[in-house]
Formats: C-alpha cells, sequence, structure tokens
C-alpha cells in the first residue's frame, strides 16, 4: 500500500511539474522586463503562492495522506519559477535572471554570471531555492556545494553529436506514457497559472505604489 501511495505521489507530481513548467516558462519573459522597481522577497513570492493554492487545490480528488506533501511540492514547484526575480537573487546576491538556467535538479539553477548583460561569464553560481520547513540541503547538493567551497571540483567539456529523431521519439514515448495514466483531470485545472501571475503583478503594483507616496 505505502508503495502504490509513493507511486501515485511521484505520477501526479511528474504530470503537475510538466504542466507548470511549460505554463510559467511564459512568466520568465513577462518578469524579465522589470527592469527597476519593487522587488519582492521569496518569502512574499512563497506566501502569495501557498495561500492560491489552499483556497484552489481543495476540489482535487488524492488521497488525504499525501494532500499535504501535494500541496507543498506544487507550491516550491511555483515559487522556483520566481526565484530569479526576487530581491534576495537580484539585490542581495547580485544576480541576473537573464543568466539563469533551471534545472530543477540536483540544483534548481545554474547562473553564468556575465553571460547575456556583459557578455563575459565571469563565474558560474550553482542556486538552491529553499522554502517552507525545508532548511537542509539534499545530500546530493550537500555533496555539490562542499566540492565547491573546498575547491575541489572538478569540471570537463562533452561534446555530443545527437540525431534529433532520436530524441524526439525519446521525448514522445516518455509523454505518452504519463498520458495513459489515468489519474484526476481537474489536478491540471486547479491550479490556474493566469490568476497566480496575477496575484504577483497586483502585489508588485501595490508595493511600489506604497514605496512612491
Amino acid at each position: 500500500m505505502e508503495y502504490f501511495v509513493l507511486l501515485l505521489e511521484t505520477i501526479i507530481f511528474l504530470i503537475l511539474f510538466i504542466f507548470f513548467y511549460k505554463k510559467y516558462s511564459a512568466l520568465k519573459l513577462k518578469y524579465e522586463k522589470l527592469k527597476e522597481g519593487y522587488r519582492p522577497s521569496l518569502f512574499e513570492i512563497s506566501t502569495l503562492v501557498r495561500d492560491y493554492i489552499e483556497k484552489n487545490i481543495k476540489s482535487v480528488t488524492v488521497p488525504k495522506s499525501i494532500m499535504g506533501h501535494l500541496k507543498d511540492a506544487i507550491a516550491k514547484g511555483i515559487v522556483e519559477k520566481f526565484a530569479p526575480f526576487t530581491w534576495e537573487f537580484q539585490e542581495k546576491h547580485k544576480l541576473n535572471p537573464k543568466d539563469a538556467v533551471y534545472l530543477g535538479e540536483p540544483v534548481d539553477y545554474i547562473v553564468f554570471d556575465g553571460w547575456r548583460g556583459e557578455e563575459s561569464i565571469k563565474r558560474i553560481v550553482f542556486v538552491e531555492v529553499k522554502s517552507g520547513e525545508e532548511t537542509k540541503p539534499k545530500k546530493t547538493q550537500a555533496q555539490i556545494k562542499n566540492l565547491i567551497m573546498n575547491k575541489k571540483l572538478k569540471t570537463d567539456w562533452v561534446s555530443l553529436d545527437l540525431a534529433v529523431g532520436e530524441k524526439m521519439a525519446k521525448e514522445d514515448s516518455i509523454r505518452m506514457i504519463l498520458e495513459k495514466k489515468d489519474f484526476d483531470a481537474r489536478i491540471k485545472n486547479t491550479i490556474d497559472d493566469s490568476k497566480i501571475a496575477e496575484l504577483v503583478d497586483n502585489f508588485i503594483c501595490e508595493k511600489e505604489r506604497d514605496r512612491k507616496k
């Protein structure tokens, strides 16, 4: 039974991750246009997203035993997409969101500092996004961090020439496997990405108005 619940949770998360990744890629282009003005903190974004999910996910039919974890997983996946546009990312650590490449695992972002703005890469930064009760890095993240901090990270360059057709065939196979799973379709429609984008926009505009008073 525990194995089934874990499998169900994993597949639901994969479906949601793919769904939100496609939706929020459009948001990245929108928020890259923010040059000046109020920068929301990671905590503020997380609070907005979690409040929205709490109000809108009640109709989803999933086992109660995984509901809490599912909400956290969805929230973290969304918050990660907004991370490069937060105060911590841009002001505290002086990173340009245009230089950030999203990975998700084993770290959330790799930033090629100076890539797009200055066209001269000065350093490569690994970024992890922590939200909720997460405080300690995962085992793999800790290993990467230790290698970097202790200057023991070995790097190399590998160039692979793969046929485009083969790559597309593999992607189509994975997509077909996920689409055949019989899960509640309402999960995909419960969290409205446009509403969350509007929430964040309104929040930033309100802060900007307060700042100008």
